[in-house]
């Protein structure tokens, strides 16, 4: 009878490890997250259809209040901001905002009255990120001002001109590294970069 209860013991063992490797071994259907951050048929960087240095603020303005993932667009001086209607992806909270901005002179190459930047508030984990985008440029650091309150996590995806930033505490731990929300940005970067380096202690 013991013999008969380890071996019923050791097959469910073996079983259970079997199930557990199965479901760690199915490949995460991230395409869905791809096509939202790197959209094929929009040429980066591009977001709804809003490319930065291209898409004009009235263009986008109109864009935006027909969109079915968008509530209210307000417009004003060089900014525009909009809700979301509670249609859009699960990683945007319909109770942040997103905005596009737009610079008054014509430098860093962006034509007057174009969009140079798409600012994104996101619950969009940074390690879910990390396994559909990959680590980005600067992944290892976190830009820190001198004033502890600000600390930020930056990565930059060169390819996409995609950038993301996080407030975080330093030092940091492996949980909060890959748990932490980003802001996702797109075009010019708005990030706050300027400070001192805060390196991984893991």
């Amino acid at each position: 009878m013991r013999r008969f209860i380890q071996s019923l013991t050791l097959l469910l063992l073996f079983f259970t490890s079997l199930l557990t490797l199965v479901v760690r071994a199915r490949p995460v259907d991230d395409s869905g997250l791809r096509q939202l951050l790197n959209p094929p048929d929009c040429p980066a960087p591009c977001f709804l259809g809003i490319r930065p240095g291209v898409t004009t603020m009235t263009e986008a303005f109109a864009h935006l209040s027909q969109h079915p993932w968008v509530g209210t667009v307000e417009h004003s001086d060089n900014n525009i901001t909009w809700t979301w209607n509670g249609q859009q992806p699960s990683i945007f909270d319909h109770t942040s905002r997103g905005s596009l901005t737009s610079l008054k002179t014509d430098i860093f190459g962006y034509p007057l009255g174009t969009v140079t930047g798409i600012n994104l508030t996101s619950r969009l984990a940074y390690g879910q990120l990390y396994l559909t985008m990959g680590g980005g440029r600067n992944n290892e650091y976190y830009a820190v001002r001198s004033n502890a309150v600000n600390r930020r996590l930056f990565t930059y995806y060169e390819a996409n001109r995609m950038a993301v930033g996080a407030q975080v505490q330093c030092p940091i731990n492996q949980r909060l590294y890959w748990n932490t929300p980003v802001f996702i940005s797109y075009g010019l970067i708005t990030f706050d970069l300027f400070g001192v380096a805060c390196r991984r202690r893991f």
